[in-house]
Protein backbone atom coordinates (compact mmCIF):
# COMPACT_ATOMS: atom_id res chain seq x y z
CA UNK A 1 0.00 0.00 0.00
CA UNK A 2 1.26 3.26 -1.10
CA UNK A 3 1.15 6.20 1.86
CA UNK A 4 -0.22 9.26 1.14
CA UNK A 5 0.39 12.62 3.11
CA UNK A 6 -1.89 12.96 6.12
CA UNK A 7 -2.72 9.30 6.53
CA UNK A 8 -2.10 7.85 10.05
CA UNK A 9 -0.73 4.95 11.67
CA UNK A 10 -0.73 3.47 14.89
CA UNK A 11 3.14 2.48 15.71
CA UNK A 12 2.51 -0.16 18.31
CA UNK A 13 6.33 0.06 19.26
CA UNK A 14 6.42 3.16 20.40
CA UNK A 15 2.92 3.27 21.70
CA UNK A 16 2.28 6.66 19.86
CA UNK A 17 -0.26 7.60 16.45
CA UNK A 18 1.93 8.73 13.51
CA UNK A 19 1.19 11.06 10.26
CA UNK A 20 2.67 10.48 7.05
CA UNK A 21 4.49 13.61 6.02
CA UNK A 22 6.89 14.52 2.92
CA UNK A 23 10.24 16.28 4.01
CA UNK A 24 10.58 20.13 2.71
CA UNK A 25 14.34 18.82 2.05
CA UNK A 26 14.45 16.01 0.20
CA UNK A 27 10.85 15.34 -0.80
CA UNK A 28 10.75 11.70 0.62
CA UNK A 29 8.16 10.71 2.30
CA UNK A 30 8.43 9.57 6.28
CA UNK A 31 6.26 8.59 9.44
CA UNK A 32 6.34 11.86 11.78
CA UNK A 33 5.04 10.44 15.55
CA UNK A 34 1.74 13.35 16.25
CA UNK A 35 3.41 14.15 19.55
CA UNK A 36 6.62 15.46 18.16
CA UNK A 37 7.21 18.81 16.14
CA UNK A 38 9.65 17.39 13.33
CA UNK A 39 10.10 19.26 10.14
CA UNK A 40 11.99 17.15 8.00
CA UNK A 41 12.86 13.21 7.88
CA UNK A 42 15.33 11.89 10.50
CA UNK A 43 17.95 12.02 7.72
CA UNK A 44 17.57 15.71 6.72
CA UNK A 45 16.96 16.74 10.65
CA UNK A 46 20.19 15.72 11.91
CA UNK A 47 22.31 17.74 8.93
CA UNK A 48 24.71 20.42 10.27
CA UNK A 49 22.80 23.58 10.60
CA UNK A 50 19.35 22.28 10.86
CA UNK A 51 17.59 23.70 14.04
CA UNK A 52 15.14 21.63 16.41
CA UNK A 53 12.27 22.82 19.02
CA UNK A 54 11.88 20.54 21.48
CA UNK A 55 8.71 20.66 23.71
CA UNK A 56 9.72 23.42 26.10
CA UNK A 57 10.42 25.90 23.45
CA UNK A 58 14.30 25.62 23.60
CA UNK A 59 15.54 26.09 19.73
CA UNK A 60 18.99 23.20 19.71
CA UNK A 61 21.14 23.76 16.45
CA UNK A 62 23.17 21.12 15.15
CA UNK A 63 26.92 21.65 15.13
CA UNK A 64 29.64 19.90 12.80
CA UNK A 65 32.50 17.98 14.74
CA UNK A 66 35.01 20.96 13.56
CA UNK A 67 33.40 23.72 15.19
CA UNK A 68 35.06 25.14 17.72
CA UNK A 69 31.85 25.15 20.12
CA UNK A 70 31.01 21.76 19.59
CA UNK A 71 32.27 20.43 22.80
CA UNK A 72 29.36 22.29 24.30
CA UNK A 73 26.66 19.84 22.54
CA UNK A 74 24.55 17.27 23.89
CA UNK A 75 23.01 14.41 22.32
CA UNK A 76 18.99 14.71 21.83
CA UNK A 77 17.49 10.98 22.19
CA UNK A 78 16.15 10.71 18.50
CA UNK A 79 18.31 13.47 16.72
CA UNK A 80 21.99 12.23 17.34
CA UNK A 81 24.60 13.89 18.86
CA UNK A 82 25.99 17.56 18.30
CA UNK A 83 23.22 19.67 19.48
CA UNK A 84 23.19 23.04 21.24
CA UNK A 85 20.91 25.40 22.34
CA UNK A 86 21.15 28.32 20.17
CA UNK A 87 20.92 30.62 23.15
CA UNK A 88 23.96 28.97 24.56
CA UNK A 89 25.80 29.08 21.11
CA UNK A 90 25.36 32.36 20.32
CA UNK A 91 26.59 33.28 24.05
CA UNK A 92 29.78 31.12 22.98
CA UNK A 93 30.53 33.22 20.52
CA UNK A 94 29.51 36.66 22.55
CA UNK A 95 32.30 35.81 25.10
CA UNK A 96 34.53 34.25 22.43
CA UNK A 97 34.80 30.95 24.42
CA UNK A 98 32.88 27.83 25.27
CA UNK A 99 30.70 27.93 28.03
CA UNK A 100 31.25 25.64 30.99
CA UNK A 101 28.40 23.99 32.60
CA UNK A 102 28.02 25.74 35.40
CA UNK A 103 27.40 28.63 33.50
CA UNK A 104 23.58 28.92 32.29
CA UNK A 105 21.94 31.22 29.75
CA UNK A 106 18.75 33.06 30.48
CA UNK A 107 16.62 35.41 28.45
CA UNK A 108 15.49 38.25 29.79
CA UNK A 109 11.97 38.75 28.49
CA UNK A 110 11.45 35.27 29.26
CA UNK A 111 10.46 33.90 25.64
CA UNK A 112 13.16 31.12 24.92
CA UNK A 113 12.87 31.70 21.26
CA UNK A 114 13.82 35.45 21.76
CA UNK A 115 17.46 35.18 20.99
CA UNK A 116 18.59 38.61 20.35
CA UNK A 117 21.68 39.04 22.05
CA UNK A 118 20.64 41.92 23.85
CA UNK A 119 17.69 39.98 25.54
CA UNK A 120 20.48 37.49 26.78
CA UNK A 121 22.62 36.79 30.10
CA UNK A 122 25.03 34.45 31.03
CA UNK A 123 24.72 33.22 34.97
CA UNK A 124 26.00 30.73 37.05
CA UNK A 125 23.67 28.04 37.56
CA UNK A 126 23.81 28.59 41.73
CA UNK A 127 22.54 31.71 40.82
CA UNK A 128 19.49 31.40 38.41
CA UNK A 129 16.88 30.25 40.94
CA UNK A 130 16.82 33.57 42.77
CA UNK A 131 15.83 35.60 39.84
CA UNK A 132 12.27 36.81 38.57
CA UNK A 133 10.87 36.01 35.46
CA UNK A 134 11.95 39.24 33.93
CA UNK A 135 15.68 39.85 34.96
CA UNK A 136 15.02 43.33 34.23
CA UNK A 137 13.61 43.71 37.85
CA UNK A 138 15.82 43.20 40.74
CA UNK A 139 16.47 39.32 41.82
CA UNK A 140 14.74 38.76 45.24
CA UNK A 141 17.65 38.43 47.18
CA UNK A 142 20.01 41.45 47.35
CA UNK A 143 21.66 42.48 43.99
CA UNK A 144 25.01 41.62 44.97
CA UNK A 145 24.57 37.84 45.40
CA UNK A 146 23.40 37.52 41.76
CA UNK A 147 26.77 37.13 39.71
CA UNK A 148 25.86 38.24 36.41
CA UNK A 149 28.21 37.59 33.36
CA UNK A 150 27.13 39.88 30.60
CA UNK A 151 28.92 38.78 26.87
Amino acid sequence: MLEKIGDTNWNRNKRVQETWKLCPDCKKGYWCPDNKKYSSCKTCGTKVGKTYTNNRGHIYIKLAKEDPHFEMTVKLSLMGEGWVRVARYLMAKQVGRCLTEDEQVWHKDGDKGNNELDNLVIMRSRYAHRLKPNLDQEPENTYEEVEILQG
